[in-house]
């Protein structure tokens, strides 16, 4: 949305008299940011996220969490969309107790990297 003189609109949170963070419409969609429109916010999401892409104006993220204290094998999937269980192709970490320990790893939790598909993949 925009304001009649073509502005982007925008909802400033505001903290002890100090605006913390804004969330504004514009050209690229939707945008969160800090204490001006360059400095960045965290966003936390409780629930899915769901998009086609997620990137970065600043060419790379700081940081990229998965939840892991279920061993349901949930991960990065890096071939398709991702699922509630172990990735066909991906990284997991999740607990041996579901799906096995391997030469040394013998601990309750483990780090699994997982090719499962055809013989010439991988």
């Amino acid at each position: 949305m925009f304001s009649s003189d073509g502005t982007p609109i925008s909802i400033g949170f505001h903290r002890s008299g100090y605006t913390a963070a804004q969330l504004r419409h514009d050209t690229n969609g939707l945008i969160l940011s800090g204490i001006n429109q360059t400095e960045a916010a965290n966003l936390v999401v409780t629930g899915d996220i769901v998009s086609n892409k997620i990137s970065s104006t600043y060419g790379q993220f700081k940081t990229i969490g998965i939840e892991a204290n279920q061993t349901t094998g949930r991960g990065l999937n890096l071939y398709t969309d991702g699922t509630l269980s172990m990735p066909s192709y991906g990284i997991s970490f999740t607990g041996t107790d579901t799906f096995g320990i391997h030469g040394y790893v013998t601990s309750n939790w483990a780090t699994y990297l997982t090719m499962d598909g055809p013989a010439d993949r991988g």
